[in-house]
């Protein structure tokens, strides 16, 4: 009874980390800045290592998105110069200063293939912040070149230049996020473990009893053992004739077998896969038929024919790649976070139950 109660709380604990995690962002609502950095001071007293950060940001307004498009043509302010160009433009790169219409600055956040991340240029604010031990309690998020954002603990590594997406004072729920991190890594291994060692006992146990198909379980136990050698040539450098050898099994691995694997099974399933949208999208009720519309939608914002449709409309929240990307990014989000959510809880649940001995299978309470 004692396990059960266990796998009972440390799923409650989880769940209920996992939720402050969705639901309670890292810094203190209403308390963050963006911007982007035009000065840092710091002062560092030698006797207590404490430091004393002063930031100087040009804090954004707000952010509008704009499509990459040879269509829409924006004014890039270059020194005392302005030029018209396409967003599609090579030349406009991150941290580029650009005129929108309504005569507001921006600054160029983000750059991908489909659309740009605009900071409208608003005042200056200063962020006073003290680092002990290279932590503070103000954190930040800086953008990075790549699209994503690195959690900044100490402000004070910031540099002149440097864009923010968010800093202010945090709420301490993000900082446990690498303690429970690592747990659910020990869980993940675990459950690995039980797995290649459910799969050695029931195909050894096969190939004992000369089974049906027995010749199968060979084969597994060499591509075991060939994968093993070749995940041990991954990122090996080819100094020596081993390490040549574990090269290129690894590249054999992965590049000639695994892709061909899974080629060969993801074109079998594009025929069942078919045949199920095929099915699903049958405009048979109100369900369906939201379904099939937002599937179109998705499916034209990804190509140029889309934009062309809606060219006509004032704006850009009325094209269809804006729609397409909302739906993506905010109504997809929102059902992926429910179901990891879900899945989270459900592998721990599973883990822990494996770990006390509470789930029957393979080698728990029958033999192969």
């Amino acid at each position: 009874m004692w396990k059960k109660k266990l796998i009972l709380i440390v799923t409650f604990v989880a769940g209920l980390y996992y939720f402050l995690e969705f639901a309670v962002p890292p810094i203190m609502p209403g308390q963050g800045t963006s911007g982007i950095v035009t000065s840092v001071v710091s002062i560092t007293d030698m006797d207590t290592m404490a430091s004393d950060v002063m930031l100087e940001l040009t804090t954004f307004k707000r952010t509008v998105k704009m499509p990459v498009t040879d269509k829409l043509m924006v004014d890039w302010i270059k020194g005392d110069q302005t030029k018209r160009i396409a967003t599609s433009d090579i030349e406009l790169s991150t941290t580029s200063i650009i005129a929108m219409d309504n005569s507001e600055r921006g600054i160029i956040c983000r750059k991908n293939k489909a659309e740009l991340t605009i900071g409208i240029l608003g005042g200056t604010k200063t962020i006073n912040a003290k680092v002990e031990n290279g932590k503070s309690k103000t954190v930040s998020f800086r953008m990075e070149n790549s699209g994503g954002e690195s959690q900044i603990d100490d402000p004070g590594s910031l540099l002149v230049g440097d864009l923010v997406s968010q800093i202010g004072p945090t709420t301490y729920v993000s900082s446990i996020l690498t303690d429970v991190s690592n747990g659910l890594i020990v869980l993940a291994t675990m459950a690995w473990g039980f797995a290649l060692f459910s799969l050695w006992i029931m195909h050894s146990s096969a190939i004992r009893k000369k089974t049906k198909e027995w010749y199968m379980s060979v084969l597994f136990f060499a591509g075991l053992v060939f994968g093993i050698f070749a995940g041990i040539g991954y990122g090996a450098e080819p100094d020596t004739n081993y390490h040549k050898i574990l090269l290129l099994l690894n590249d054999t691995v992965a590049q000639y077998i695994q892709f061909a694997f899974y080629s060969a099974t993801f074109s079998l399933l594009s025929f069942y896969l078919a045949s199920a949208a095929y099915r699903s999208f049958k405009a048979k009720s109100r369900e369906a038929v939201l379904m099939m519309v937002s599937a179109l939608i998705v499916m034209l914002g990804q190509i140029p024919f889309g934009v062309y449709l809606t060219s006509w409309i004032p704006g850009q929240t009325g094209l269809v790649p804006a729609i397409s990307r909302w739906l993506q990014l905010v109504l997809n989000t929102a059902s992926q976070r429910g179901m990891w959510f879900g899945i989270m809880l459900a592998s721990m649940a599973i883990g822990l139950r494996y770990w006390l001995s509470l789930e029957r299978g393979a080698f728990f309470d029958r033999e192969l």
